[in-house]
């Protein structure tokens, strides 16, 4: 078999895999609901039905930040109206209206003055309240957000008189509440993401992995874990970057299945070619 041949579908046959148990990025369906985070996720819930807060949370680049929004998302009231936005650092207060206005589908007019869009959303959302509904604005990467920008959220979400447009949730990779609240936090309940345990991380590896065909104690020893949790300080990111290095390994190629299956690729992964064009792959 030459190089060329060797696919990552041909990888993921071989440990019964129907997805990369650790991809870059948030993968919808391998969330892990250690305990911490679902408390979290009930806290935030509870706010955002009971409450008048803003809602920051923060948690370190690689802490999934972002799969707890989806997560977030998953176990949403029906009775919510989301509105999601996911911030880069050039939005304008135009560019952040156009995406408020067609996710809660109304016709969003260019260059109509900042004020009447405001004015336009507020009479929308009050509406949405007086039917039993309840706006939610969930914002990721919130660290980045343009002071304008966040002036503008602000206008919906920070209580006052006439009472609260909008429950905002913000995820941040620092603690932004110095930049738009008062000191006393009145308005705000702040909460940071949990980094995973050692003890943990075991439960971590083996709900990602799921169905995996794999002797779990022979590729992720104690030895292995404790140095993938050292290393990674339990950031699940990094745990899922070192993971999918030792995985992928080809010395563990031929002798991480179980034992007692049928092993379909195991003449396949035990030729030299491919070990060899494998390790070039990866």
């Amino acid at each position: 078999m030459s190089t060329n041949e060797v696919t990552e579908e041909d990888y993921y046959r071989y440990y019964d895999l129907e997805q990369d148990p650790f991809p870059v990025g948030h993968a919808d369906g391998i969330y892990y609901p250690s305990p911490e985070l679902e408390h979290r996720i009930e806290l935030a819930r509870h706010l955002i039905d009971f409450s008048n807060r803003i809602v920051l949370i923060t948690g370190e680049e690689g802490s999934g930040k972002t799969a707890f929004l989806q997560h977030l998302v998953y176990e949403a009231d029906e009775r919510w109206v989301i509105t999601k936005l996911d911030i880069t650092g050039g939005e304008s207060p135009e560019f952040v209206l156009q995406s408020i206005y067609l996710q809660n589908h109304l016709d969003y007019h260019p260059g109509e003055p900042v004020e009447s869009c405001v004015k336009t959303l507020k009479h929308h959302f009050q509406n949405n309240i007086d039917n039993n509904l309840v706006n939610v604005f969930l914002v990721d990467n919130a660290h980045l957000l343009p002071a304008s920008v966040l002036n503008l959220l602000l206008q919906f979400a920070t209580p006052s008189a006439a009472g609260q447009s909008v429950h905002l949730v913000m995820m941040s990779e620092e603690d932004i509440s110095s930049l738009f609240l008062n000191q006393d936090d009145e308005y705000l309940h702040k909460m940071e993401l949990p980094l995973l345990t050692e003890d943990q991380l075991p439960v971590y590896l083996r709900h990602r992995l799921g169905n995996c065909d794999l002797d779990f104690a022979r590729v992720f020893n104690a030895q292995q874990l404790k140095q993938i949790h050292k290393t990674s300080g339990g950031i699940p990111a990094l745990v899922n970057q070192l993971a999918a290095r030792t995985l992928q390994d080809p010395s563990q190629l031929g002798r991480a299945k179980r034992s007692g299956k049928k092993m379909p690729l195991v003449g396949l992964l035990l030729n030299g070619r491919f070990t060899l064009g494998l390790s070039l792959v990866l």
